[in-house]
């Protein structure tokens, strides 16, 4: 472990330091006795007395990194060395301990237990839908109080008044954020030191410790920051196990249909602001001819829709949109100049509310980009093509010929007599029987088109008042359109 100017003034408390740090950054690992004639390196403290580094009178020890200083009240020089060494010792032995623990198996429990004694405070570890993972109390804490009596009854569940709070605050989502800070609510009993893990890019939740029997320090938010990123080597030595998700893997986990139980889906969908009621829609994107760039537009769709959420699933982008959160149009619109830029096509489902369908709702943009435009920038919903998704499946399962009689004997007419009867019925059955709007489209008179109609009564004796009859035929044209394809 690196430890910084913070953690030994903390360590050197016994002295009276007085600081003056700017930078204070995790680099120490070693100390040297200060010599004019040697160069310093970055990650060495060096320690000396004032007269000689700063050319001061004063005999007293002081600790220097780069522009950072501590002052301590002691001329004992030889005295400090050791401490600083004790410190390097007990730190380094600490972490040393706790990586040796996670390659030998150590269960996430272990961990938090261990920083509970550390620390000496409340530790707790959530995922990203603020479900506690695992949860370690001092033994001899008071745990009288709503708060704390709450948090016995309830160990992975917490309060939603506090996770809307606490889920205001940013910080909590910057995936490259490495430092623990402080949340300071009134909702809580003290302030909380949070630290984001992060595993291959994903957010994967918090470990956390609330401030109750030690003042914080900026040395203590530093050894709490290390600590956070031990968490992150045991996650990932253990990717298979599922005490930990991400709010991407509770999504791939929908899409695979793993879901968990209602109140968990409930839970993750209410941590990001999302009621479970809220129509949503899927998008699937793919990438025409650089799957490599599927990360960086995966990242641009989060930052443009915060009311989306992408993953990767089956070679391509899927998208879960919450359509309460932001407007149909404009996404479609800017998605439009996503896909184009990038050189990718989309399907989006239906609207639907019930989270438990992803899978189904997923299969139809896989509908809708099958059977739309595969065109750089395409949008393709999936209400515009089932009709010839329709047509496929009955086509794969036809075992005859369905087709209705009565388009056979048109088409023998129409061959015989160089006419065009199928195509006249097929036009008006498609414009719902409207003699005007069909007489248009085949550029005929209203009288020519009742006479041809007037005809195909004669050939085929069909009942165009039949429903099912007009269903027969427009499906018949259909299939023998698709069979001359």
């Amino acid at each position: 472990m690196k430890l910084s100017m913070w953690i030994l003034s903390d360590w050197l408390k016994d002295y009276k330091p007085k600081t003056r740090i700017i930078h204070g950054d995790p680099v120490l690992k070693n100390v040297r006795l200060f010599s004019c004639a040697k160069a310093t390196q970055k990650s060495n403290v060096y320690i000396g007395r004032a007269k000689d580094i700063l050319g001061s009178e004063e005999n007293k020890v002081i600790c220097v990194n780069g522009q950072d200083m501590i002052f301590l009240e002691t001329e004992d020089l030889g005295q400090v060395l050791t401490e600083i060494l004790n410190a390097f010792d007990y730190y380094n032995d600490w972490f040393e301990q706790l990586q040796e623990r996670i390659t030998s198996g150590c269960s996430l429990q272990y961990l938090i237990d261990c920083a509970r004694n550390f620390f000496d405070e409340i530790i707790s570890m959530a995922d990203p839908g603020y479900s506690n993972i695992t949860l370690s109390i001092p033994a001899d804490m008071d745990m009288s109080g709503d708060f704390y009596e709450d948090m016995l009854r309830n160990k992975a569940m917490q309060q939603l008044d506090i996770i809307m709070e606490i889920n205001r605050d940013s910080r909590i989502r910057e995936v490259n954020r490495r430092d623990a800070y402080i949340i300071d609510s009134k909702l809580l009993p003290c302030r909380l030191i949070c630290a984001n893990l992060v595993c291959n890019s994903q957010h994967l939740g918090w470990i956390s410790m609330l401030e109750r029997n030690h003042p914080n320090t900026q040395g203590r938010m530093d050894i709490f920051s290390a600590y956070a990123r031990t968490l992150e080597s045991w996650l990932s030595c253990n990717k298979t196990q599922n005490e930990f998700k991400s709010y991407q893997q509770f999504f791939l986990d929908l899409l695979n249909g793993r879901p968990g139980t209602e109140s968990t889906i409930n839970q993750h969908f209410q941590a990001i602001g999302w009621d479970p009621s809220d129509d949503k829609m899927i998008v699937s994107i793919n990438c025409i001819i650089k799957k490599d760039i599927m990360l960086t537009i995966t990242r641009r769709i989060e930052n443009w829709f915060p009311a989306c959420l992408g993953v990767f699933y089956e070679d391509r982008i899927v998208v879960i949109c919450n359509l309460a959160l932001m407007n149909k149009s404009d996404f479609m619109r800017k998605f439009k100049e996503i896909a184009e830029s990038c050189d990718c096509f989309c399907g989006i489902s239906y609207l639907f509310n019930d989270t438990t369908q992803a899978p189904l709702y997923f299969e139809q943009t896989i509908v809708a980009e099958k059977y739309g435009s595969q065109e750089s920038g395409s949008l393709n919903e999936c209400s515009d093509h089932v009709i010839a998704y329709g047509l496929d499946i009955i086509k794969q399962n036809v075992q005859t010929d369905i087709k209705h009689p009565a388009i056979k004997k048109l088409q023998k007419y129409d061959k015989d007599t160089n006419s065009d009867l199928t195509g006249t019925l097929k036009t008006f059955l498609e414009n719902e029987r409207n003699y005007t709007k069909t007489a248009n489209i085949l550029s005929i008179h209203k009288n020519s088109l009742k006479y041809r109609l007037s005809r195909i009564d004669d050939l085929t004796d069909i009942d165009l008042d039949s429903y099912n009859i007009r269903l027969h035929l427009l499906l018949s044209f259909y299939l023998n359109y698709e069979s001359t394809q």
